[in-house]
């Protein structure tokens, strides 16, 4: 057969053109390599070394059938000091239970919290603020501080969110838990960051649920891209723009509230709002880092980012637990409803506490599902550190924890894959300080909130929070989980270890 000249001169071209793009990137990433290799760290055991090679290590890492979850455990029970993971962005060095208490009393120019979220959320691409020193404070010192001010009306805010979010489910009724329990927890969240009149506005729960969704599915694809190539990526990512889109947004839904609020402030009878947008307006002045309304606007979006994501999430693997263990939900139930007899129905600070077999199972649900495989994130900082066995850790280097696996030791808990709904409830009952088994509560044995100085600060809301959504859904709903078998897997891949927000659970009213 025949071949026109010019569309064989044509072939020829695009074989040329391509093969020159080849060689090209070829040697981008030669040079890459070259001018930007690590500290020798060759005296820390690697994972998955056997494998052979470094492709071979990272796809390991990034397989979606839970690969780097079984990897993580295997090192961590035959390694007795640090070790490392390969990753796109570097090694990534896995600090062992016996070190974590010497990683969190360092200084943060020896080791840096702030440093390593940045990395996490690939701050340098996204421009996204993991955090903010005023965000901290508003927590510590104003939110959690009025917890026991605030519960009943958050009470209120999650019984009329579950409600309103809920459908009738008079009959067995199948249910994405996910998708509601986001849009319920931003309302609930709402409440308290912007106020009652507000948090249920469509536009500020498309804000607040969207911003989160596309912020956080922006930094997993970019974390699935080779460092070279995430400066040009972004551009063709639509998350990354949508990102933008809301900051905009939220400037022009809150703009206007934040100047009536202001000119409202100047009148001597003006009964200011007990929210976090007001305690942010109240000592803007004092934080460098808030210099306009605009900045204001754009810690709601931050609020939202550090909120709603986790939250859901823990809530969507708690139900998917609880339905796997019969009767537990019945047990809730009745603990729920002694409980809030006790307390003339309103559930105080004092009411959650007493709610002991419902902390319990949420510990323990935490404890069998963290969302990542890794947690306690750390950059060492220019000097470097060396570890109480001696072991140098190179400047710059990403550290992190192997939560899951170390959630999962059986020289920390007996039967410790087992799911036990009365694991933490019965320590409790044992142990004279009782407090340290709580959901909150910080330890080496349950490290999905970290340890030390830089711990969660908002887990108290959080816990209280989960807790009021929970006492809603249990005592107005029997569930069932859709498909009979075991429970639905979490999505592992990385260092990700989420429930699975596609899967549907039963829901039918309980009838009074």
């Amino acid at each position: 057969m025949e071949i026109p000249i010019k569309k064989l001169v044509s072939n020829v071209g695009q074989t040329e053109s391509l093969v020159g793009a080849v060689v090209l990137v070829a040697t981008i990433y030669l040079l890459h390599s070259l001018l930007f290799r690590g500290h020798d760290m060759s005296h820390i055991p690697l994972a998955g070394e056997a494998l052979g090679s470094r492709s071979k290590r990272l796809a390991e890492y990034s397989s979606r059938t839970g690969k780097s979850k079984a990897m993580f455990r295997e090192e961590y029970s035959k390694n007795k000091s640090v070790w490392r993971v390969q990753t796109l962005d570097g090694d990534h060095v896995q600090i062992p239970p016996q070190f974590l208490d010497d990683i969190k009393g360092r200084k943060d120019d020896e080791v840096n919290n702030l440093a390593a979220l940045d990395v996490l959320v690939q701050k340098k691409y996204t421009q996204l603020d993991s955090t903010s020193d005023m965000m901290n404070h508003l927590v510590k010192s104003d939110l959690t501080t009025s917890l026991n001010r605030i519960n009943p009306l958050l009470g209120i805010a999650a019984e009329e969110a579950v409600a309103s979010e809920m459908p009738a489910c008079e009959d067995w009724t199948a249910i994405n838990v996910n998708d509601v329990l986001v849009r319920i927890i931003a309302i609930v969240s709402g409440y308290i960051f912007i106020g009652p009149e507000l948090c249920r506005d469509e536009e500020y729960i498309s804000l607040s649920t969207g911003y989160t969704t596309d912020a956080f599915t922006c930094v997993f694809i970019l974390a699935a891209i080779p460092p070279w190539m995430r400066h040009a990526a972004k551009w063709v990512i639509p998350h990354y723009y949508r990102i933008g889109s809301y900051q905009r947004r939220v400037r022009k839904f809150l703009g206007p509230v934040i100047r009536e609020r202001r000119a409202a402030m100047l009148k001597p009878d003006y009964q200011a709002p007990d929210d976090l947008l007001q305690w942010t307006m109240n000592k803007a002045h004092k934080w460098s880092e808030i210099r306009s309304d605009d900045d204001i606007s754009q810690m709601q979006l931050r609020l939202s980012l550090a909120a709603i994501h986790t939250t859901s999430t823990t809530s969507t693997a708690l139900l998917y637990d609880l339905v796997t263990i019969p009767g537990l939900i019945e047990a809730l139930r009745a603990e729920i409803e002694d409980v809030m007899a006790n307390y003339d129905g309103v559930l105080s600070n004092k009411a959650l506490y007493d709610m002991k077999l419902l902390d319990s199972v949420m510990k323990e649900s935490q404890r069998m599902n963290p969302l990542g495989l890794t947690g306690f994130p750390r950059m060492t900082m220019d000097k470097g550190i060396t570890l109480p066995d001696g072991t140098y850790v190179p400047p710059h280097t990403y550290m992190e924890a192997p939560i899951e696996a170390i959630h999962r030791d059986p020289k920390i808990y007996e039967n410790a894959d087992t799911f036990d709904p009365y694991r933490f409830y019965n320590m409790r009952k044992k142990d004279e300080d009782s407090g340290k088994h709580q959901f909150v509560t910080l330890g080496t044995g349950v490290l999905s909130f970290g340890i030390g100085r830089h711990a969660c600060p908002g887990r108290f809301f959080a816990a209280n929070e989960i807790k009021l959504i929970m006492i809603n859904l249990i005592r107005n709903f029997d569930i069932e989980q859709k498909e009979k078998g075991p429970r639905y897997a979490n999505l592992s891949s990385t260092i990700v270890n989420s429930a699975d927000p596609s899967r549907e659970l039963l829901f039918k009213r309980v009838r009074t």
